[in-house]
């Protein structure tokens, strides 16, 4: 075993603790600045390193801003121009003013 295996994952988490504001930006998407640092899970190595080895769970797409509460897997009436007919479809997600 080599020193970069057996120190990695602390060597990793010391580097991300100096920069846990960067972390938390690209991690949740939007600045922790003003929250309780007590209180991330970035607050300290040892909670750095069980966030890194936590199993990755894909987070669910954003309902949309206007509050229609649509869901994956909702049906939606769908165009791609004004003359054109609807058809149904099924919604997956909302992003840039664009139904997937």
């Amino acid at each position: 075993m080599t020193n970069k295996e057996f120190y990695g994952e602390k060597l990793l988490a010391i580097q991300l603790k100096a920069s846990c504001v960067r972390l938390h930006t690209i991690v949740f998407g939007e600045n922790c600045t003003g929250k309780n640092c007590n209180d991330c899970e970035f607050s300290s190595v040892e909670s750095i390193e069980n966030w890194l080895n936590t199993e990755h769970i894909e987070p669910e797409p954003p309902l949309l801003k206007n509050g229609d509460g649509l869901k994956p897997g909702d049906k939606i009436m769908v165009r791609d121009n004004n003359g054109q007919e609807w058809a149904q479809a099924t919604y997956l997600f909302y992003f840039n003013e664009t139904f997937y």
